[in-house]
């Protein structure tokens, strides 16, 4: 089968096309005929040697698979052959997913439902997660609270807009880096956008929010923005973060941390390995229940950005320049 793998940390030059044996279902598992594979920022990390797991190397990137039930290994008996299903090779495997082919554990397989894509079935897996786990979680979102999005037109940001709006945000306020992104924020939902290139957001955070700000912050950036962030937040507000686009980590400031105490205000991690890992089972369920929020319409599934496997380097390069709106896709 193909498969894409590096034996070397480096650029998306480093990402090589080969020929690997195709794999057989042990008892309880399933062999899926891979359709499409979601793409993600940590693939990228992990290529790089960035990531906080170290990459073993050779490694096949990837967590996210879409596609058909080819074979059952002995005992399955909750699938059938043919039946269209996505998983996610997490927890217990730090990737694996750029292939035509993977067997996985019967359980972890998640039905799609009629209508939806291959492709649109991959924003339920860990982008999906992470959307949902930062504001339910994480930032223990009430009905009627205002919530800012970092960097909102990407892949957990564009769910983060849309599913707050399903559990009864008020005002929700997006951060991107174009007009473009922008125009789609909007369709989406989003109450107000500013762009990051005006370094004043933070003030317009505060001015929409009537000198309040937000209650909520999920910040993917890291870095310098801890700054603007605790100026746009409110007393009791909760900043959330869960990335490090900057690759820069935060140095908060004694008088911030004063901010912090005097204000009743809380600085929250969040790592989605380090909670389904946990939690037995609950990354499938919640798999099928983002897949209904999509097949009800409810949730739009952006998969704008889709290259053949083969092409998985200029994938990379498209999410490192930041020129990707919802999911990275690659089409087997």
């Amino acid at each position: 089968m193909k498969a894409i793998q590096f034996e070397k940390l480096g650029g998306p030059e480093v990402l090589q096309l080969v020929e690997l044996p195709k794999p057989q279902p042990s008892p309880g598992q399933v062999l899926i005929k891979v359709a499409a594979i979601g793409v993600n920022y940590a693939d990228t990390m992990h290529r790089i040697g960035a990531y906080p797991q170290p990459a073993p190397l050779p490694m096949i990137p990837g967590t996210e698979v879409a596609g058909v039930v080819e074979d059952l290994g002995a005992g399955v008996a909750s699938l059938d052959v043919g039946m269209r299903v996505t998983t996610s090779l997490y927890p217990g495997s730090s990737g694996g997913g750029y292939v035509e082919y993977v067997v996985v554990d019967a359980e972890r397989a998640v039905l799609i439902p009629d209508g939806v894509s291959f492709e649109a079935s991959l924003v339920t897996l860990g982008q999906g997660w992470t959307a949902y786990l930062l504001l339910t979680q994480a930032g223990k979102l009430q009905a009627g609270e205002s919530v800012l999005i970092h960097a909102a037109a990407g892949g957990v940001g564009s769910l983060a807009v849309q599913l707050a709006k399903l559990l009864g945000a008020g005002q929700i306020i997006g951060l991107v880096g174009s007009s473009e992104k922008e125009m789609l924020l909007q369709e989406l939902g989003c109450d107000r956008t500013f762009l990051y290139s005006d370094l004043q957001w933070s003030q317009q955070v505060k001015d929409v929010t009537i000198g309040r700000g937000v209650d909520i912050i999920l910040d993917s950036v890291g870095g310098s923005v801890i700054t603007q962030n605790l100026q746009a937040l409110a007393p009791f507000g909760r900043l959330v973060t869960y990335g490090a686009l900057s690759q820069q980590i935060a140095n908060m400031l004694p008088e911030q941390t004063v901010q912090l105490i005097f204000g009743n205000q809380s600085y929250i991690g969040f790592s989605l390995p380090g909670f389904v890992e946990v939690k037995a089972g609950y990354a499938e369920k919640l798999t099928a229940k983002l897949l209904n929020y999509v097949a009800e319409g409810s949730l739009k599934a952006i998969a704008k950005d889709i290259f053949p496997l083969e092409n998985a380097a200029l994938a990379h390069q498209a999410i490192q320049e930041r020129r990707t709106v919802g999911k990275v896709v690659l089409k087997v």
